[in-house]
């Protein structure tokens, strides 16, 4: 990834309000804050096959979120994923937990 300055921004809030992490169980209790930003493929299949982006992966994070949570969360979603798709996340964060 090359962004003119990340590196400086990173190394000066990594660890303070900044984390990163591997262990997502764990992560998702932690956090009040939860980017989405996962990748977001061309749909082979189906409705769209071809031209419209595939947002499982943004509903499985979601799902995720909601299996794990046990408090409320803000979650975002990367700005580079279709229109509606906070409504298909939103759709599976109400379905899926009591918060």
């Amino acid at each position: 990834i090359y962004e003119p300055g990340l590196q400086a921004v990173v190394e000066s809030v990594r660890g303070k309000n900044l984390f990163f992490s591997t262990n997502i169980d764990e992560a998702i209790l932690e956090a009040d804050l939860i980017f989405i930003s996962v990748n977001t493929p061309t749909k082979m299949t189906g409705m769209g096959a071809g031209r419209a982006a595939n947002i499982k992966n943004c509903e499985l994070c979601a799902r995720k979120i909601a299996e794990i949570a046990t408090s409320n969360k803000i979650v975002v979603e990367k700005s580079t994923v279709p229109v509606r798709t906070a409504d298909a996340v939103k759709r599976v964060l109400a379905s899926a937990s009591p918060f």
